[in-house]
């Protein structure tokens, strides 16, 4: 059992066009293929990785859904003393990634935690939803993630700190192989989406990225081979990226409808989706005429969709509606930041720039064919470690 090594990979927005471009990233890697990206982003990829489930199961699709009877975490941003605070101060973000990290150690958030481009106002009206690390045991109730599951298989293991740099990771990575104490290795890179956010996939700095990922996995394998005596790995992905192509502002349409936010109307404008709460149902129609008149590149999701990918929640929990943009749409502004970005995804699934990625070298028993697939092939190899 100590010769053997299940090494797997996560990088962060590595698309199968860029494999399609530039190739697999290493010569070993003799099994690839595009994978469904789960709808939604990061917040909702990640879960349905760790947890094998679809979000409407683990619970977990955006990072804010709306707060049921006024019980929001944030309800004190109603108060008089944030009142006080101008706009041109609020607004900025180094004043909310200060005040992000404040909130996080005072609501004990272990997961990811970030105010975003949020009007303070509005706040009150929406709770955050990765309030526990994904990653650590428990994260998800009434549901067993990776780390549940190799606890509970007693299989020596090691999974990476996403609070660290790539290069800590890295250098953990080969620290711990040289002890040769865990059979099981899962690591996280979030680098590369960073990259293609702010230079899109066909810059020249996202190939610098490619090529930093192949020399320093290149440099852990070695390791990894020269202390151990079968070395099964796999670099896999949560979604791909799409290059901008134009900018909307929705809000004004929205606006124009005279319902009073919070009383008749809820919503909350994601980069490539506005998320609807009618407060009022008799406003629906009305709300969706107006969106639909008004020519926005995009549509509202039908049941059906919403179903078929996980994200049909029937208390309405992160809303009644959903307008999907366009691919390469963005919605600015937004609740999540005030400048469109170079890259974004979100997108519809079945559009090639969203395709994740699977690549092995080795032939999963069942190949995967979206995202959340993931962790069976991670399961199938915990299993061949407890035999």
């Amino acid at each position: 059992m100590s010769n053997n090594l299940k090494l797997f990979i996560f990088i962060d927005s590595y698309g199968y066009e860029l494999i399609k471009k530039h190739g697999v990233l290493l010569d070993e890697l003799s099994f690839s293929k595009p994978l469904k990206m789960q709808f939604g982003y990061s917040s909702t990829a990640i879960p349905s990785i760790l947890t094998g489930r679809k979000p409407s199961e683990h619970g977990q699709f955006t990072f804010f859904y709306r707060a049921e009877n006024g019980h929001s975490i944030f309800r004190f941003f109603d108060s008089f003393w944030f009142k006080l605070i101008p706009s041109f101060i609020s607004k900025r973000r180094k004043f909310r990634v200060l005040l992000s990290k404040i909130l996080k150690s005072k609501f004990n958030i272990s997961g990811y935690f970030d105010l975003y481009a949020v009007d303070f106002e509005n706040l009150k009206y929406f709770n955050y939803s990765e309030m526990n690390d994904l990653f650590a045991p428990g994260a998800f109730t009434g549901i067993k993630n990776l780390k549940d599951v190799l606890v509970e298989k007693n299989v020596s293991h090691f999974i990476s700190d996403w609070r660290k740099t790539e290069d800590e990771n890295f250098e953990d990575l080969k620290s711990t192989i040289q002890k040769r104490k865990p059979n099981f290795i899962f690591s996280y890179f979030a680098g590369l989406d960073g990259i293609q956010h702010m230079h899109t996939k066909d810059g020249d700095e996202t190939v610098q990225k490619l090529n930093y990922y192949k020399e320093k996995i290149t440099e852990v394998l070695e390791v990894a081979n020269a202390n151990y005596s079968n070395v099964e790995f796999a670099i896999f992905s949560d979604h791909g990226m799409t290059t901008l192509k134009n900018e909307v502002d929705i809000l004004p349409i929205l606006k124009s409808l005279n319902l009073e936010f919070g009383n008749d109307i809820l919503y909350f404008i994601d980069s490539t989706m506005a998320r609807i709460w009618y407060l009022n149902k008799e406003h629906r129609n009305r709300v969706r005429n107006k969106i639909i008149s008004a020519n926005v590149p995009g549509r509202f999701l039908s049941v059906d969709e919403m179903r078929e990918w996980g994200i049909l929640f029937e208390d309405g929990k992160y809303g009644d509606d959903i307008f999907l943009a366009e691919p390469g749409i963005q919605f600015n502004p937004s609740d999540m930041g005030n400048k469109a970005l170079p890259g974004m995804h979100g997108y519809d699934p079945s559009d090639d720039d969203s395709n994740a990625i699977w690549a092995s070298n080795y032939r999963p028993k069942v190949e995967p064919m979206e995202v959340k697939d993931i962790f069976q092939c991670m399961e199938e190899k915990i299993s061949e470690l407890i035999k």
